[in-house]
């Protein structure tokens, strides 16, 4: 009866566990890693999208605000604090007294920052860094 149990007896050697556990093992790294890079991935992708959206929304408000503009409402076009490398710092529209009585109004890229009118452009989103320097332009006027 001894020998007959034994060879009914049904489970697993050690040798299959260890093997079972292995291939889990492979399987469970294999799925974490694309778990990994799918998530890095879709954070890149969010990042990417958050920032053209913000710089849709500043190139909206640059349009509207110059292109409802008019010529005779601008009092000069600034391009100040020349670079080494033929730069400038500052650039912007400054608009006549009579558009808003006591202020000479701004409009542009004053230092490291934007601005509408006077209104500095808060950024919504904190990874946005302007790159001050920029080539002048043709200027309309001369």
């Amino acid at each position: 009866m001894n020998k007959k149990n034994r060879l009914n007896q049904s489970g697993l050697t050690l040798i299959e566990l260890l093997i079972s556990i292995t291939i889990t093992s492979i399987i469970v790294i294999v799925a974490t890693s694309i778990l990994v890079k799918g998530m890095n991935h879709y954070n890149t992708v969010k990042t990417e999208n958050s920032l053209r959206d913000e710089a849709d929304l500043i190139m909206v408000k640059l349009y509207r605000e110059l292109y409802t503009t008019k010529l005779s409402d601008i009092e000069e076009i600034k391009h100040v604090n020349p670079l080494p490398d033929g730069t400038f710092s500052d650039n912007y529209i400054k608009y006549k007294e009579t558009i808003s009585p006591g202020t000479n109004k701004r409009t542009g890229f004053i230092g490291d920052k934007l601005y509408f009118r006077e209104k500095e452009y808060i950024f919504q989103n904190d990874k946005v860094k302007l790159n001050t320097p920029t080539k002048k332009v043709n200027n309309y006027r001369n």
